[in-house]
């Protein structure tokens, strides 16, 4: 990702949290791998097979369900950066 890129995905990053898309809190584990075909939870695109994924586990909310978010490596630190700065 370039310079632009980085920027855009903060951006987005801010207000996927702001919006509650996405969890402002640490998460409880954090698994990798190759792409699974899912779409990013951050950007949308898909994480292909050739690209690397993480798999984000939130910790379970009051009505006891866990959450599991599908990242780009690079939407992954733009969302750990935001979720910090927050």
């Amino acid at each position: 990702m370039g310079i632009d890129n980085d920027h855009a995905l903060h951006e987005l990053a801010g207000e996927s949290v702001r919006a509650g898309r996405l969890p402002a809190c640490l998460p409880e584990r954090i698994l990798g791998g190759q792409g699974s075909g899912a779409a990013c939870d951050l950007c949308t695109r898909e994480l292909r097979a050739c690209e690397p994924e993480l798999e984000i586990e939130i910790a379970a909310t009051r009505d006891g369900a866990s959450r599991r978010l599908h990242l780009h490596v690079e939407c992954f630190a733009a969302w750990d950066r935001t979720r910090e700065a927050l």
